[in-house]
């Protein structure tokens, strides 16, 4: 990814929802076994069931196909494409079932330990397990770095959302996992399994680092 090209915001405003931002772990824990979604193990860790996906839905994820970044990508059963028409009508869907929810949380920091490399994470979800997951997957941005925090990356999950007509929007199933090179904008719908932050987040890390043409790479 060319380093001029800057991430395109989705608002972070969500209807009438309340956003938590950056709750701590311990806060986000306790919500995740009051709104049912998960519970204590024996050992005290929080467990929660991802429902009918246990794993990433590779088949399920698809790639915006734009002009500028076509000839980059090597289109196949790994990298499906999908329209930008099809992109913005799922943001559509994504934002409009976000902001009709009472509470959403989100979650900002980094992937990436050097600054030099590292990117600028924001992660919106509806259930607060997946903020917790965030949390403890990325680099806690300091509290003095939070205000006016830019983040180069953006992803929206929609984890309970189902697609009715997944033809209308140029995919397969009701779950979709739809990225944007350009936007910086991940799409997360109809899954919990929350592996998908993480992995659309490191796609994204050895995309940027290889178009720096530079010998760094993320570590997975």
């Amino acid at each position: 990814m060319s380093t001029a090209v800057a991430a395109v915001e989705p608002s972070l405003a969500f209807g009438s929802a309340t956003m938590h931002r950056n709750l701590p772990a311990a806060r986000l824990i306790e919500l995740s076994i009051q709104r049912g979604e998960g519970v204590l193990a024996a050992n005290g860790a929080l467990m929660c069931d991802t429902g009918e996906r246990t794993g990433r839905s590779p088949n399920d994820k698809f790639l915006e196909d734009t002009a500028g970044i076509h000839d980059t990508i090597d289109w196949g059963k790994v990298n499906q494409p999908i329209s930008p028409a099809n992109f913005d009508a799922l943001l559509g869907l994504v934002k409009d079932y976000l902001g009709k929810k009472d509470d959403l949380f989100r979650f900002d920091g980094y992937a990436g330990a050097d600054p030099e490399y590292r990117l600028k994470v924001s992660v919106v979800t509806e259930e607060s397990w997946h903020s917790l997951f965030a949390k403890t997957l990325f680099i806690n941005a300091a509290p003095e770095a939070l205000e006016g925090f830019q983040q180069d990356w953006t992803i929206l999950n929609a984890c309970n959302l189902q697609l009715a007509d997944p033809a209308k929007y140029g995919v397969k199933g009701k779950l979709a996992i739809v990225q944007s090179l350009e936007r910086r904008l991940v799409l997360i719908i109809g899954t919990r399994y929350a592996g998908e932050i993480k992995k659309s987040i490191f796609y994204a890390m050895n995309y940027g680092l290889l178009g720096r043409k530079q010998k760094n790479s993320s570590l997975y």
